[in-house]
């Protein structure tokens, strides 16, 4: 993992952590849509070869350059630039319109920061 990549991580984690958090609802990760970037053994062979080993966005965009999107999810023709991250909400509750109010407080936040959106996973259990 490169500088950049790291810095990017962190900044997430550093963001995730300043959304409300309520005894219904917190926002716990982010997650890869549609889905995390895969990597290919073409994309590691290119690393070896062209970038001394350091995989990062550096490198995938490069490789992206020379024969188009490397993305090793089966059928995905995205480049990288086009894998977002959604915020992952911890809920509490099966309110829907508690659920809608609280995601509605944060959909301002969330675009800002450069999030695709949200995905929800049921907290009830907890």
């Amino acid at each position: 993992m490169d500088q950049n990549h790291r810095r990017e991580k962190m900044r997430s984690e550093e963001k995730i952590k300043l959304y409300l958090k309520t005894e219904f609802f917190e926002v716990i990760d982010t997650i890869g849509v549609p889905h995390p970037y895969c990597i290919t053994p073409k994309l590691v062979g290119w690393v070896h070869d062209n970038h001394y080993g350091r995989l990062g966005k550096d490198a995938i965009e490069s490789l992206e350059k020379k024969s188009g999107p490397s993305c090793g999810m089966k059928n995905c023709n995205l480049r990288f630039d086009q894998h977002e991250q959604a915020l992952v909400v911890r809920c509490k509750t099966k309110d829907n319109d508690l659920t809608k109010k609280y995601l509605e407080s944060i959909v301002k936040q969330c675009e800002a920061d450069g999030f695709a959106g949200f995905v929800l996973v049921d907290g009830t259990q907890e």
